[in-house]
This record gives structure tokens, sequence and C-alpha cells, in this order.
């Protein structure tokens, strides 16, 4: 895990101080772990995430780790995520 810290995270942003750095790697984790794919887990993520069927909406992008990493969910309609109010409307994702 500390070589994708770095490789994936760390190499990509300034970090300014102690706080950003713990704020960061807290962040990481958690995209670690919820989002990002494990070859070695069969392309899953370690934490239990639902298979969700084809015809549930469209796919749209949340930003992780401050826009770095991306996590991707289906959804209909809009939606509020962390500030951030997405839209979507045909196959397309807005930010407002």
């Amino acid at each position: 895990m500390i070589g994708s810290i770095r490789r994936e995270c760390l190499n990509h942003v300034v970090v300014l101080g102690e706080r950003q750095l713990h704020r960061i790697l807290r962040e990481y984790v958690s995209y670690y772990h919820t989002a990002r794919t494990h070859l070695s887990l069969g392309k899953d993520a370690p934490d239990y995430r639902p298979v969700v069927a084809n015809d549930n909406g469209n796919i749209v992008a949340v930003p992780m780790v401050g826009g770095l990493h991306h996590k991707y969910i289906r959804s209909r309609g809009s939606f509020q995520i962390a500030n951030l109010t997405m839209v979507v409307d045909h196959g397309t994702s807005y930010q407002c």
C-alpha cells in the first residue's frame, strides 16, 4: 500500500503542511478501500460494493481525493454529493 500511496497520490500533489497531508492520506485510504479496483481481489475493492443492474440509470463520475481519482456510480436525475450538484441528462453529467 505504501507504493500505491506514493505512485497514485503523493507524486501528484504538493503538500503544504501536516494537516493537509493527513487529510489527503485519509481521503486516499477511503478511496483505496471503497472504490479502487485490486487485481488480487478479482478487480473488486476490499470493502463490499453491491452489483448494480445495467438499467439503473446513467454512469456518473464522483470525484475523490480532491478530484485526483473518481468513483463511478449509476444514478438517475439530480443528486447532491459533497457540495457538488451533479445533474444527469441523456448520459451527460454537469457540475453546477
